[in-house]
Order: structure tokens, then C-alpha cells, then sequence
């Protein structure tokens, strides 16, 4: 079973959104962002792929992102976002 992230518990998600949220953690596009993720990592930022990664690195963050923000409600969004602001959750 893939283990949410800590923040998640501040959400007092229902079992029906913990199950989606997984399968978000669990997805392609987030195996796609671990990747970037990966090769970002491991390169050189002179290195004339960097900003490309970036950029692909940030469109799948958002695009996961929203994935997430899709199965909260109206308050547990509003949770998130603070809980981003205070930089005690990310993708």
C-alpha cells in the first residue's frame, strides 16, 4: 500500500479520498514527475536539457497537483494550501 505523504493527516481525509490519493501517488504522471525529478537531480544546470526539465518537471507537479485538489473539498483545499505555504507539504 503506498503511504501518503505526513501533511495528509492534517486533512482528515475519508477512506474514499485516501484510496484516490493513492492512486494518484501511484500513477504514471507521478512516476513521469519522479523521473524528471530524478534526471534534474543528477544534471548539471548548464546542461542545455535543464530548463527543459524543469519546465516538464513543473507541468506535471501542477498537473498532480490539481489531480489532488480534485478529491478535497472546499476546507481541506483551503488546509493544503497552508499547508504548502508553511512548506510542510510539496509534490
Amino acid at each position: 500500500m503506498t503511504k501518503l505523504p505526513e501533511a495528509f493527516q492534517e486533512l482528515n481525509l475519508t477512506d474514499q479520498q485516501k484510496t484516490k490519493i493513492r492512486n494518484i501517488y501511484k500513477s504514471k504522471k507521478m512516476e513521469q514527475l519522479n523521473d524528471v525529478r530524478d534526471k534534474v537531480n543528477r544534471i548539471e544546470d548548464q546542461d542545455p536539457e535543464y530548463e527543459n526539465l524543469l519546465e516538464e518537471m513543473d507541468r506535471l507537479k501542477k498537473e498532480v497537483h490539481g489531480n489532488i485538489k480534485r478529491v478535497l473539498n472546499s476546507d481541506q483545499n483551503n488546509k493544503l494550501e497552508e499547508l504548502e505555504k508553511n512548506r510542510k507539504f510539496k509534490i
